[in-house]
């Protein structure tokens, strides 16, 4: 299954090229992987724990303008014990590929500021939207 997102790029975010500015695209993928991990109710903003970012890759494909409006589209790549790995596509509305994008994430405990291993109940849900094809 694959978690789809939508959103409206801004002026602010454009550089002095006219184009969205590449650091956006780390913004927009921040905003899409928060909402997937709310939405499985698996990241809880009052939490003693949370979700750190490990590593993040982008490759930037085609440009993005202000007021454009994109799709996202995110799978499961790999569940570790304490990581996941995500993958994600930033689109245009008509399914034209603009970014791709992958980015490790590992559970966080907050008192103990170290890893914790991630609960069987977690891996259940992401297991839905885990790839069994190839995505990215």
């Amino acid at each position: 299954m694959i978690y789809e997102s939508s959103l409206v790029t801004r002026f602010c975010e454009s550089d002095y090229m006219g184009h969205i500015s590449n650091i956006s695209y780390f913004i927009y993928l921040e905003t899409v992987r928060v909402d997937f991990l709310c939405d499985l109710n698996i990241s809880q903003v009052d939490e003693s724990w949370d979700f750190v970012v490990a590593s993040i890759k982008c490759d930037f494909v085609k440009q993005m303008y202000p007021r454009q409006r994109i799709k996202s589209a995110t799978r499961v790549l790999r569940i570790g014990n304490k990581s996941i790995t995500l993958g994600h596509k930033l689109l245009s509305e008509e399914g034209e590929t603009l970014a791709t994008a992958e980015e490790v994430i590992v559970r966080f405990n907050k008192s103990t500021q170290s890893t914790q291993s991630l609960d069987e109940s977690m891996i259940e849900k992401l297991r839905r939207y885990e790839k069994n094809e190839q995505f990215i």
